[in-house]
């Protein structure tokens, strides 16, 4: 966008008349503030659905191997994905309950970025370290 006068107009909307970050913008409001919007042709819009669905499903609360005191998590918190590669954050540690003090406390965490890529047709997983 070059005509800064609208870009800051729309940059007023979108951050004083909403009330979250998460509030849905239809494509007739988007038009409204001065956005240009278009309706997604169907078979993009169900791809998008689809896509939407696989993330939501990996990034399901994941306790395994709990009791009372104990348990495991290995949720996936963040997901970016671009052709042929998937980055992802993964928490990946024990949670004990020190009942005399009366918190949980973290152990063997492992939690890490870690990165899939399809590589000579074969998906390879290893962790990646962001600098």
């Amino acid at each position: 966008m070059t005509d800064i006068n609208k870009a800051e107009s729309i940059s007023n909307v979108l951050n004083s008349e909403y009330p979250s970050h998460s509030y849905p913008i239809t494509i007739i409001e988007a038009k409204k503030i001065g956005l240009s919007a278009e309706e997604l042709n169907d078979n993009l819009n169900k791809l998008l659905l689809d896509l939407n669905g696989l993330y939501s499903e990996m990034a399901q609360l994941a306790y395994t191997d709990y009791d009372e005191v104990n348990y495991h998590d290995n949720e996936i918190l963040k997901i970016v994905e671009g052709k042929g590669l998937k980055l992802f954050y993964q928490k990946d540690k024990d949670w004990h309950y020190r009942i005399e003090e009366r918190r949980w406390v973290p152990m063997n965490d492992e939690s890490s970025w870690r990165k899939m890529e399809l590589v000579s047709g074969r998906i390879t997983e290893r962790r990646y370290y962001v600098r």
